[in-house]
């Protein structure tokens, strides 16, 4: 599954760099 780590990516992203509301 390629979409689970996109996923998995994002949320290590996000973890860094969390998204403003």
């Amino acid at each position: 599954m390629k979409n689970q780590s996109l996923w998995r990516r994002n949320a290590l992203y996000h973890r860094q760099f969390p998204p403003k509301s």
